[in-house]
């Protein structure tokens, strides 16, 4: 039964590896527009994200796993490649509802709307990388 897969999803402890980024005053902040989505969907749906452990890493890729942020299966150990992580997070449900069509707009928003934009703020205007985004990378 669907319900019974998406249950299934949902009780897999499945671990994030991330880049933990620290800023120049020593806040830890987010760089990566992927991050602050799985970040989202950890405190939009925490009853279906209670076996999702984040773990950071002191670098932007690992050497034969890829770019992070990413996810592992802590119980099979398969991998989740960074392009397949929200898609992984989004099924992650405790029991569907009637509101998944809501949630797939918010989602679509968020991607569109505030994915782009903190992306195009955090490496395209001069003044935050400069003093914001580019010590935060270089520390």
């Amino acid at each position: 039964a669907p319900d019974d897969v998406h249950a299934k999803e949902a009780s897999q402890p499945l671990d994030v590896l991330f880049f933990r980024t620290v800023d120049p005053s020593g806040r830890e902040t987010i760089l990566d527009p992927v991050f602050a989505e799985v970040l989202f969907l950890l405190r939009w749906r925490p009853a279906s994200m209670q076996d999702v452990r984040l773990l950071p890493r002191s670098y932007p890729r690992l050497p034969g796993l890829g770019p992070l942020p990413l996810a592992i299966e802590s119980s099979s150990g398969s991998l989740a490649p960074r392009t397949e992580l929200l898609g992984i997070l989004a099924r992650r449900r405790v029991a569907p509802s009637a509101a998944d069509d809501d949630d797939a707009a918010l989602c679509a928003m968020v991607r569109g709307c505030i994915g782009s934009a903190v992306d195009s703020l955090l490496f395209r205007d001069d003044g935050v990388w400069e003093d914001f985004t580019g010590p935060a990378l270089r520390s």
